[in-house]
């Protein structure tokens, strides 16, 4: 599924993570918006994927299953990264220097937040 997302960005993924470590594989991904994901969970690849994948693991107590959706809204987060590859949400709506007026997490949401309504 990971793979068909990767090549078909206009479903409205944006970008994902494999975590590995504890005994467990953590599959964290990004989307433009619910409305995309949902669609895509409609899906037949992904409803064939689903069905193929619960059937070989639902009566096996080693393979455990969470899904988890957080909504945020549109300019309200921020991040930064020192020394680091393209991850997380820099890697899924991509990055920008830290410059003279972005130098804190206060700054950086108050410049979003100043482009989403229009005032900068």
């Amino acid at each position: 599924m990971i793979a068909d997302l990767e090549r078909n960005k206009d479903l409205g993924y944006l970008s994902g993570e494999l975590f590995f470590g504890f005994g467990r594989t953590l599959a964290l991904q990004y989307w433009k918006s619910t409305d995309d994901l949902f669609d895509y969970a409609r899906m037949q690849n992904h409803l064939r994927a689903w069905r193929k994948f619960n059937k070989r693991v639902r009566d096996n107590s080693a393979v455990g299953f969470y899904h988890e959706t957080y909504r945020i809204p549109a300019n309200s987060s921020e991040m930064i990264y020192v020394n680091m590859p393209a991850f997380g949400l820099g890697k899924a709506f991509g990055n920008e220097p830290v410059a003279r007026g972005t130098e804190s997490a206060r700054q950086r949401l108050s410049r979003k937040a100043r482009a989403s309504d229009g005032t900068e």
